[in-house]
């Protein structure tokens, strides 16, 4: 008795692959069929049928086709078994790393609060919340634990938290309108959010804080002077703080400022 066989059309209906699909493995060698017909024709026996089983198994657990075909299709269940393990890790990592975007970005949402924040701002919020644990865990090797709590906000309930965030970023969304408009750092209304801004960071950066984060300064030079808000606001920023403290004789919240953009939390 003839062995039954199957058109690419039946094969495809049978196993629920695309005649597209078909023929694509066939053309990469990765799943050729068994025979053809007088007139050339593709014909598929049961034999392909648990090939193209293990191939779509394995492609569900995450395989690329290049794997399958170079390291899985020919090679023992022992080798089988290691991969699978080793596939496992590699899901796992990647569930985290796409876990970690999600959080990153639900976080940027709820700072951001459906305002239209221009788009630099935008990456500059999220590119603070992706390196905080980087940063938080840097500054855990070289500060006090009560310092770091209170730089990143860990020391103050969640609503709390959110809501000190939420005016950095509005803080500095407004910063950027001035800017954008004109407005010179002098400008009274510039002046009047610089105000704000002083004592948000009072509140945040005790002098015992400013003391401790003085000592690092020189080893962390680089880290601490690196910022992704966009120059022309940093600059519009750190100029009105100078007017600032000149008009009010007073220091150190400009070295506030640059120490909340250090360590990734503030503006």
């Amino acid at each position: 008795m003839s062995e039954s066989t199957y058109t690419v059309k039946e094969f495809a209906t049978m196993t629920g692959v695309t005649e597209r699909t078909l023929r694509y493995y066939d053309r990469i060698e990765l799943l050729k069929p068994s025979k053809y017909s007088e007139k050339g024709h593709r014909l598929y026996v049961m034999d392909d049928i648990e090939k193209i089983q293990k191939i779509l198994t394995l492609k569900y657990l995450g395989y690329s086709l290049s794997e399958i075909q170079d390291n899985l299709i020919e090679n023992s269940n022992h080798h089988l078994h290691e991969t699978l393990k080793l596939q496992k890790e590699m899901l796992l990592k990647k569930r985290e790393e796409i876990d970690i975007v999600i959080r990153t970005i639900s976080k940027a949402e709820s700072l951001v609060q459906n305002k239209d924040i221009d788009n630099q701002l935008l990456l500059t919020i999220i590119h603070s919340i992706q390196h905080e644990n980087t940063q938080k865990k840097y500054f855990e090797k070289h500060l006090s634990k009560k310092l770091v709590d209170q730089a990143f906000l860990e020391n103050r309930p969640e609503e709390e938290r959110i809501e000190i965030e939420q005016q950095f970023v509005q803080l500095l969304a407004d910063y950027q309108e001035f800017q954008l408009k004109g407005y010179k750092p002098s400008n009274a209304q510039v002046q009047e959010l610089t105000q704000k801004l002083f004592i948000q960071i009072e509140e945040i950066f005790t002098p015992e804080m400013v003391n401790e984060l003085e000592g690092l300064q020189d080893e962390t030079e680089g880290l601490l002077q690196f910022s992704f808000i966009p120059q022309a606001v940093q600059s519009f920023i750190e100029e009105s703080v100078r007017v600032f403290e000149k008009n009010h004789n007073c220091e150190g919240l400009l070295k506030g400022f640059e120490n909340s953009k250090s360590l990734g939390e503030q503006v």
